[in-house]
């Protein structure tokens, strides 16, 4: 007998309809009218849930649902706040499609990094990298700027911190479930739900994406934890920055080759490629590999294409925190895909390495050689940076290596 978990949502009152649309877009956590109206609700839930709002209304009683559904108060109010949403979502005022940034109409940005800080109740992130990261796409969302997010999605985010009796830290895996959390299943045209696969090690792993809408913003996130995925699969995608390393280059796998493809099923066509700190970097063979099989591009083509199509961000201000692998481990999860460009790994290998060390393969030296911009975050960070990766540009002065940098901003969102 096999038994399946069923998720069924709750019946609501129609008028009550905008509300839980609100709830799905990330937007109603960033706007203080929205915010204050699940205050009113029921403040001491709403925080409970450490304002999810999803499962804040999911673990509302239905006699307030009733309540609500008769209040003329809070009806009106909601009127007025799914207005300005609405607004928000429709508004022209902006530079929309990048015209004043001197993007082309036709441009579409896709945004790839292993953690996004979109908010507290979605913890799949665990610094400034992901705070940046979904900074970004509320930002672009503020200014109608073409671009999409590609990230993972975990089964138990990062780890959540508590200081035990003694003042010791002590580490929890608390899980999320995904059905609670203010994103959705993608399904396609015919109703079925969104999969791509990968090969790990020779076996086909399948993907599930889900999608967060943040503003006007999209965000795909991926997910391993699939019923039909033996376990070791299914755990690919179980924590951020997993120390096991044979789990981190399988996720950083899932998300550059498994982002591309996730892409592609969807009708998406990116013109230009962000790499947000190396571990998407695997992004590259994905796209060699299309250019290749499909354009019947050479080698040295599709390696010139993708390089004025890509931006790379760099982060770590020191080099070993940098992601990095062993490359007998690259070898042994990539040489196949590697094949299918043309050329052998050892051929391949060498825009991972520093310098005559063939024995570390570091991915933000692969996504250096393979994009026309690379900024560090902060003034200082990019003088940094050019010392720190200065290796890769033999016989240019540190003062001209062409790492620049985009100074953080936050989103006022967490002001």
């Amino acid at each position: 007998m096999t038994f399946k978990n069923i998720f069924v949502y709750p019946r609501y009152p129609e008028n009550l309809s905008k509300l839980y649309s609100l709830a799905h877009n990330l937007w109603c956590l960033w706007d203080y009218d929205a915010v204050n109206l699940f205050y009113r609700i029921d403040t001491h839930l709403f925080r409970s849930v450490h304002h999810n709002p999803v499962k804040f209304l999911l673990d509302l009683p239905e006699d307030r649902m009733k309540e609500l559904s008769n209040d003329e108060s809070f009806l009106s109010e909601l009127e007025k706040v799914w207005k300005k949403f609405d607004e928000y979502m429709k508004y022209t005022g902006t530079p929309q499609n990048g015209d004043d940034f001197g993007l082309d109409k036709n441009t579409l940005v896709a945004y790839f990094s292993m953690e996004f800080g979109l908010h507290e109740s979605m913890p799949i992130y665990s610094g400034g990298l992901g705070i940046l990261a979904g900074d970004h796409l509320k930002t672009v969302s503020d200014l109608g700027l073409p671009v999409i997010g590609v990230g993972l999605i975990y089964r138990f985010g990062y780890f959540t911190q508590r200081i035990n009796l003694e003042g010791r830290q002590e580490e929890l895996l608390l899980e999320l479930e995904n059905h609670y959390l203010p994103l959705k299943e993608i399904r396609l045209d015919d109703g079925k739900p969104a999969y791509v696969e990968t090969k790990i090690l020779g076996e086909n792993c399948k993907i599930k994406l889900w999608q967060v809408d943040v503003g006007r913003t999209k965000l795909i996130l991926l997910d391993t934890g699939v019923e039909t995925n033996p376990r070791h699969l299914r755990d690919i995608t179980n924590e951020l920055y997993v120390a096991d390393r044979d789990k981190r280059i399988q996720q950083e796998i899932v998300l550059g080759l498994g982002g591309v493809k996730a892409l592609e099923l969807l009708g998406i066509k990116p013109t230009v490629y962000h790499i947000n700190e190396g571990h998407s970097a695997f992004l590259i063979i994905a796209r060699m590999q299309k250019l290749i099989a499909e354009e019947k591009l050479s080698f040295s083509e599709a390696r010139a294409l993708i390089r004025t199509s890509t931006v790379f961000t760099t982060h770590t201000p020191v080099i070993a925190g940098n992601e990095h692998f062993d490359t007998k481990m690259v070898k042994k999860y990539l040489e196949h895909e590697i094949r299918h460009l043309g050329v052998s790994f050892d051929e391949f290998s060498h825009y991972g390495f520093i310098e005559n060390n063939k024995d570390t393969f570091w991915l933000p030296a692969l996504a250096i050689r393979f994009s026309r911009y690379v900024n560090g975050v902060s003034k200082i960070h990019g003088d940094v940076s050019r010392k720190m990766w200065a290796a890769l540009f033999s016989g240019i002065q540190p003062v001209e290596i062409p790492i620049d940098y985009v100074t953080n901003g936050v989103h006022w969102s967490w002001i």
